[in-house]
């Protein structure tokens, strides 16, 4: 979904985060790029495209809170 070396970090950020101790991941990281952005935040891509977007990586996690959305937008 994008060029290896940045997904490569951005996976790594949200897998395994400091300070998420009892927090379980729900399903499987998500990648988006510029082909698949509008997905993510509905139709609202073209706001981002202009700060210069190129990948964001998205994951959540259950813990006994509730559920946490973690997205990584480097």
């Amino acid at each position: 979904m994008g060029c290896g070396g940045q997904e490569s970090v951005l996976t790594n950020a949200v897998e395994s985060p400091a300070g998420l101790s009892g927090w379980t991941p729900v399903d499987e990281i998500q990648v988006f790029d510029a082909e698949t952005l509008y997905d993510l935040v509905d139709g609202q891509a073209d706001a981002f495209f202009a700060y210069g977007f190129e990948q964001v990586a998205v994951q959540s996690y259950e813990g006994e809170d509730g559920i946490l959305r973690l997205e990584v937008w480097p």
